[in-house]
């Protein structure tokens, strides 16, 4: 789902990508059951390259990237922070 100017990409079963506010952008892509979630103004959401992973920003220009494994977990919620959860079961978050 995308809003406005933002943008969203998915491909894979179950995989979602949402996309709202401007210029903010969502892939959940490269696997099954990813979740990539882009709320704020100028904000990347990224999950892909494995199966279950899951970004979320929501911080003004915020950047959260979950993949290259399975199970990883990316949150920015900070304005200008970058979030990055990859190689399996990973977590990291702003």
């Amino acid at each position: 789902m995308q809003k406005g100017d933002a943008s969203c990409e998915a491909s894979g079963t179950g995989s979602v990508a949402i996309a709202k506010g401007a210029d903010s952008a969502a892939t959940a892509t490269g696997g099954d059951h990813n979740k990539a979630r882009a709320f704020g103004d100028g904000s990347t959401a990224r999950a892909d390259g494995g199966d279950n992973n899951t970004a979320t920003a929501s911080g003004f220009q915020s950047a959260a990237f979950a993949g290259f494994g399975d199970n990883n977990t990316a949150i920015a919620t900070s304005d200008h922070c970058d979030a990055t959860a990859t190689g399996g079961n990973a977590s990291d978050s702003c």
